[in-house]
């Protein structure tokens, strides 16, 4: 299966789509997914059928992660005949589903081929096209889904908390009087900030300046 920090691999596959009138067969490629959050739900068993409420609830989650896509999974059944089936059961479809004809993709994924009917395989994958969370499972597709938007969560905060933080280290704080700087919400000396943040030692001379200063005494 899949590791953490592996590269999601290229794929295109079959799949249901909405064409703005109904459900047609399309295609599903990865480059789709290219420069966006991604949450890869490799679940045969629900998707294999008509689940519209289900379906329904992979819409809403993506909808409450902006800038990321929810992509639901099949395998084992033919497209047309996963066609005929919601389409007796819907007019619109709330989110592509691939299908996995052949079982190129789980192959890819590295799913257990006894397992590809039994459980579920969520993937997260951030915008880079890195893997960041592989969860095999057979709870409740409902709790599945919750914890990859916990997951997904977890995993978008820390790059918002850096993203703030660069902003705030653009300005140093310094006292106008004594020339200190604040960091970590204590004054020091500017040598003691630069060696805290670099790293770097200093050695002290007297410049130009200065000594022109001195000899004029």
């Amino acid at each position: 299966m899949l590791n953490v920090g592996e590269t999601l691999p290229g794929f295109r596959v079959p799949a249901l789509v909405d064409n703005g009138r109904g459900v047609e067969l399309g295609e599903l490629d990865s480059e789709t997914l290219r420069g966006r959050w991604s949450v890869l739900l490799y679940w045969p068993s629900d998707f294999g059928h008509a689940c519209p409420e289900l379906l329904d609830a992979v819409a809403q989650a993506e909808q409450a992660v902006p800038e990321t896509s929810f992509v639901p999974a099949t395998t084992g059944v033919a497209a047309s005949g996963l066609l005929k089936d919601w389409g007796r059961h819907v007019l619109r479809l709330r989110a592509p589903i691939a299908i996995d004809e052949r079982g190129e993709l789980g192959a890819l994924l590295g799913v257990p081929v006894g397992e590809r009917l039994a459980a579920r395989v969520s993937v997260v994958v951030d915008a880079g096209g890195r893997v960041r969370w592989v969860n095999l499972s057979d709870i409740s597709p409902r709790r599945d889904l919750r914890q990859a938007l916990l997951v997904l969560n977890a995993l978008r905060e820390p790059l918002d908390e850096a993203s703030r933080a660069s902003a705030d280290e653009s300005l140093i704080a310094m006292c106008a009087w004594c020339r200190r700087v604040r960091d970590a919400g204590s004054w020091h000396t500017q040598e003691t900030y630069i060696r805290r943040r670099t790293g770097n030692e200093f050695t002290h001379g007297i410049c130009g300046d200065c000594m022109g200063g001195f000899n004029g005494l």
